[in-house]
């Protein structure tokens, strides 16, 4: 596999025989892989209570960070969300 600029990739021609680097990066992998999710370290009461806190805030005001620090009001696709959301639940 080559890059864009033609870059070869780091670990090209290695095995976890020949090269530190690769086998700890495939411990590492593996441990990612058969680690528990989130919602199951953490628990899903505690989650729904982080998500209801959230929109809590943004509904309040609280600046949105990928939004350029626009607020729910401020934006009109996401207060037009909002307002649907709203009608929804009542």
């Amino acid at each position: 596999m080559r890059f864009k600029k033609g870059n070869k990739p780091w670990n090209k021609g290695l095995t976890k025989e020949t090269d530190e680097r690769v086998m700890i990066n495939i411990i590492n992998s593996n441990k990612t892989k058969n680690s528990k999710e989130w919602k199951e370290t953490i628990g899903k009461e505690s989650i729904k209570k982080m998500v209801r806190t959230s929109k809590k805030l943004y509904d309040e005001g609280k600046k949105i960070p990928h939004n350029k620090g626009k607020t729910k009001k401020d934006y009109k696709p996401l207060r037009k969300l909002a307002e649907k959301q709203r009608i929804i639940r009542n």
